[in-house]
């Protein structure tokens, strides 16, 4: 079961997840020097991995951990100027999820969500690799989406790659939008009662 506690920090497991480091802990409104630093392990990573062909260009793993490395420090480059709107996965001493949020017309919109690139390359034998971080993060986003007063709504514009995630999670397609995905208050519950929320 995952407690918030005043600071917006959460604890837990996501139901049905493997973690080195014994559940997640996400945190809303803040990011950390450690997590500026974990993100700069997030570039170190996927350059590693894409310069060194450790995964074959066919894969489409290889344009998956370079968006995500951006998409991170993208959320890291909006710290300074709202903290608040940013949630962040740990797990295992590591930054492993990381999302950037706003308002809009009653729900909260997903306008960023990275997960580490380890655990998109899942290379074998490597530690660092969890199970359930983006789930962990849309947990985290749903209860910041009850904390602001939206009954934990939440909606986002899914990456095509990310639509079937997003759908098993019980996100809708708004059929007003290419990809537009929201998740409604009643979906939002069942996906906290099924995750420890």
């Amino acid at each position: 079961m995952a407690v918030a506690g005043s600071n917006g920090t959460a604890k837990g497991t996501a139901k049905g997840s493997k973690s080195a480091g014994g559940g997640f802990e996400a945190t809303a409104g803040g990011f950390s020097s450690q997590d500026a630093k974990d993100i700069a392990d997030w570039r170190a990573f996927s350059d590693d991995i894409i310069y060194r062909n450790k995964i074959p260009a066919s894969d489409d793993r290889k344009a998956n951990l370079s968006a995500a490395t951006s998409f991170g420090e993208y959320i890291a480059a909006k710290v300074p100027r709202r903290p608040e709107d940013i949630i962040t996965v740990r797990s295992g001493g590591r930054l492993q999820a990381a999302a950037y949020v706003l308002p809009v017309a009653g729900s909260l919109e997903v306008r960023y969500l990275a997960s580490a690139p380890w655990n998109i390359a899942k290379v074998p034998g490597d530690s660092r690799v969890v199970r359930g971080a983006g789930t962990a993060a849309i947990v985290a986003i749903i209860k910041e989406s009850v904390k602001r007063g939206y009954g934990g709504k939440v909606e986002l514009e899914a990456a095509k790659e990310a639509i079937g995630f997003y759908k098993k999670l019980g996100f809708k397609q708004d059929p007003n939008g290419y990809q537009l995905f929201k998740l409604s208050a009643e979906d939002a519950d069942k996906l906290l009662k099924m995750h420890g929320g």
